[in-house]
Order: C-alpha cells, then sequence, then structure tokens
C-alpha cells in the first residue's frame, strides 16, 4: 500500500506543477485530459489504492484547473 501511495502522490505533486505552469486556455485543457486520463487509470489499474486519497487528489488538481482558469480571464 506504501508503494501505491508514493507512487500516486509523485504523480499528483507533478501534474499540480504543469498546471500551475500553464500561460494559455489550450494547456490548462491539456492538464484537465491528463488529471482525467491519471484518475480513470489508477481506478482500473490498482484496485489496492485508497480511493478516499484518490479522490482528495483528483478534487484539489480539479480545484487548481478551475482557479488557473479564473486567472487567465482576468489576465
Amino acid at each position: 500500500m506504501e508503494q501505491y501511495s508514493k507512487h500516486y502522490s509523485n504523480t499528483h505533486k507533478w501534474v499540480k506543477k504543469v498546471i500551475n505552469s500553464c500561460k494559455t486556455y489550450k494547456q490548462v485543457n491539456t492538464c484537465y485530459n491528463i488529471v482525467r486520463f491519471w484518475k480513470d487509470q489508477t481506478k482500473l489499474n490498482n484496485p489496492k489504492i485508497n480511493r478516499t486519497e484518490m479522490s482528495m487528489m483528483c478534487s484539489e488538481l480539479d480545484y487548481l484547473i478551475e482557479y488557473k482558469l479564473k486567472t487567465l480571464k482576468t489576465q
């Protein structure tokens, strides 16, 4: 279980960095697709993953994407 948590935690951190570096709508849309794909793959491939933890990570990433879109609109 620890091994899975560390791996997905690293991916989560990487996706957060990518979202924060976005400068255009197209880049943010790509991040959204990355998050969606990551979420789907973890559910399909790893039944051992903590679903609550995964849900919280995905919610945070969704929030970051929404926030990034709002900041792009104001620039």
